[in-house]
């Protein structure tokens, strides 16, 4: 390996450009990846609200298809399916439930769907870390004895803290007796 003083300074300073360049390509290249498995999983809402009745309004994905607001349960304000009926896919439901007696949304969650809660608070602040649990529960979280995975976060919502729960079960295979 030659010595440093066998380069010329033209020489090193030409080597320390092309190091730098490549540094600020890789940059570049991750950042890009980064950008675009950020963006991988994000829907786009329509600019179209459904009345959701009373002071609830949703917008729905806008290549997704809207379902029927489901007339066996009063619940349901909004639903629409990503795929077409009978086919496995993301599904979102907006469901309005009146209380007897008022109660946190993660104490409901807890008492209702049996959703794990960050550090197990159930009944207090809802805090704002993420948890996750085990088996989704019962009621219209479970729906069944498959695995689930529950994700538990919160943000701010019009100047409260809404609790946003994700449930995650995997998809079955064809020629599965749960395929639908």
């Amino acid at each position: 390996m030659p010595r440093p003083s066998d380069y010329t300074p033209t020489r090193r300073y030409l080597m320390q450009a092309v190091v730098w360049g490549v540094l600020g390509v890789t940059l570049l290249l991750a950042a890009a990846v980064s950008r675009s498995a950020r963006n991988a999983h994000r829907v786009e809402l329509s600019k179209e609200v459904v009345a959701g009745g009373g002071d609830i309004a949703v917008r729905l994905p806008v290549k997704w298809s809207a379902r029927p607001r489901g007339g066996e349960d009063p619940r349901v304000i909004a639903q629409a399916a990503e795929a077409p009926p009978g086919q496995p896919g993301r599904t979102v439901r907006v469901l309005r439930e009146k209380l007897d007696n008022p109660m946190s949304p993660l104490a409901y969650l807890a008492n209702r769907f049996g959703i794990a809660t960050p550090a197990g608070n159930a009944g207090g602040d809802a805090g704002g870390g993420d948890a996750s649990g085990g088996d989704a529960g019962g009621g219209d979280a479970g729906g069944g004895d498959e695995a689930a995975l529950s994700v538990v976060s919160t943000a701010p919502l019009g100047g409260a803290t809404a609790v946003i729960v994700s449930v995650v079960r995997a998809v079955p295979r064809r020629g599965e007796a749960s395929f639908r």
